[in-house]
């Protein structure tokens, strides 16, 4: 099936969609076990959306339990098997992928029910629905923008679609040309020198930033990362520092202590969100995080009032932070086969590491052959089929200097790291 007719069954009327399951699970297992590399990205995002328009169409309409769809799975593989083998062949993988996934937006989706309720009841009449709190749900929640239009028009109210691209817009733009590029956000996450200056001066602390280290193996062998709890310091807005910032405005937020990741070393800052200890259906996304002076700026854009003194849970996207470690990891990877195959004269002079890509600057001796490069890639493959552990520990650079074959990637002279970055450990 191709990208156009999944977008068809995506847009699809859920009063549709509620004969044809069975339907949905032969098309999501046979692309998920195939798809084209040059449309994987697009598939598994339009995958995705058919499957969580599915999980709220169980849930709500026909208040089905946890695990329907998956339950579903069999009985496909036994009607159209012997046409497409891979069912057959993959039906544990396939039943495991929409479990998780189900999980994983079952408690998104009630936590995204019930920012609905509260922004509607709070709306003056014949007005629409907040750009700020329907891109929480996009960007936050992972909620599909056609999801979203659909509860809302079973409420009989509209999106106000072109505040809402004019974000999506704001959004991409930071992405693309990051802090250099000039992008709406910057003025929100560097601290002008006065600024930095009064919180020093006023012995406002530093961030402890240390519960981003604060995750851990599971038992089914996937990482686990717990919510941080902090206090709003300090807002900064307009290169001046604030007590209050007003609902709709883009702010810089200054914690006590936090579990985001900071855009340093090369790597990508944390994505997430953050909400008021207690109130569970106000959402503040965390679009990026900067440090400066040792203070942790948040970059939101606020739903509703934000103060100096509010206590806040953070929330960590959980995705994003394993793709950039995995990413991260592969560096190391990569500055390794690079030595092996071309000597121990490479050295790597950067890196930029993101969660769908990774660049890796290095400087050797002598033009570098196709051959070459297919030896490195080769060299990186059998490292990665070995699945070996990956070994990691927090030590002073002195002793650090004396472990033999073991070299300084992202060495500062007040680092305690060998690579200060987040890197995936098995």
């Amino acid at each position: 099936m191709g990208v156009e007719c999944l977008e068809q069954l995506a847009c699809a009327d859920e009063s549709d969609q509620s004969s044809c399951w069975g339907c949905w699970i032969w098309e999501l297992g046979r692309d998920l076990t195939r798809l084209p590399e040059e449309s994987c990205a697009v598939f598994r995002l339009v995958l995705r959306r058919i499957l969580r328009r599915a999980v709220r169409f169980c849930s709500e309409v026909l208040q089905a339990p946890p695990g329907l769809l998956a339950s579903l799975v069999p009985t496909v593989v036994e009607v159209l098997g012997d046409a497409y083998p891979e069912l057959t062949r993959n039906a544990n993988q396939i039943k495991d992928i929409i479990n998780e996934n189900e999980a994983a937006f079952l408690s998104s989706l009630e936590r995204g029910r019930r920012i609905i309720e509260r922004t509607v009841q709070q709306m003056e009449p014949s007005t629409n629905f907040p750009a700020e709190v329907a891109w929480s749900l996009y960007g936050s929640l992972g909620f599909p923008l056609d999801l979203i239009d659909l509860m809302l028009e079973e409420k009989g109210i509209s999106l106000d679609s072109a505040a809402f691209n004019e974000l999506a817009l704001e959004d991409a733009k930071r992405k693309a040309g990051g802090p250099q590029a000039g992008q709406p956000g910057s003025t929100n996450t560097h601290l002008d020198m006065h600024s930095l200056a009064w919180l020093q001066s006023s012995k406002v602390p530093a961030t402890d930033d240390s519960p981003k280290y604060a995750y851990r193996l599971g038992q089914q062998g996937q990482y686990e990362f717990s919510p941080c709890q902090a206090t709003v310091l300090m807002l900064y807005r307009d290169q001046s520092l604030h007590k209050e910032v007003g609902a709709g405005q883009r702010c810089g937020v200054i914690l006590d202590r936090t579990n985001f990741y900071a855009e340093q070393g090369g790597q990508d800052s944390d994505q997430g969100y953050m909400i008021h200890l207690g109130q569970q259906d106000v959402l503040f996304p965390v679009e990026s995080v900067h440090l400066c002076g040792g203070y942790v700026i948040h970059e939101v854009t606020a739903v509703e009032t934000l103060r100096a003194g509010d206590q806040v849970q953070l929330f960590v996207d959980e995705a994003q932070r394993l793709a950039c470690m995995t990413n991260h990891t592969a560096t190391h990877l990569l500055n390794f086969a690079l030595r092996r195959v071309l000597g121990d004269s490479t050295e790597q002079r950067g890196s930029h590491v993101t969660a769908q890509r990774l660049r890796f600057d290095f400087d050797t001796k002598g033009h570098v052959t196709v051959e070459q490069l297919q030896q490195v890639e080769q060299v990186v493959q059998d490292l990665i089929q070995k699945n070996e552990v990956v070994h990691m520990a927090e030590v002073p650079l002195t002793l650090a200097r004396r472990v033999q074959g073991l070299r300084a990637v992202d060495e500062a002279p007040s680092a305690n790291r060998i690579c200060g970055r987040s890197g995936y450990h098995q």
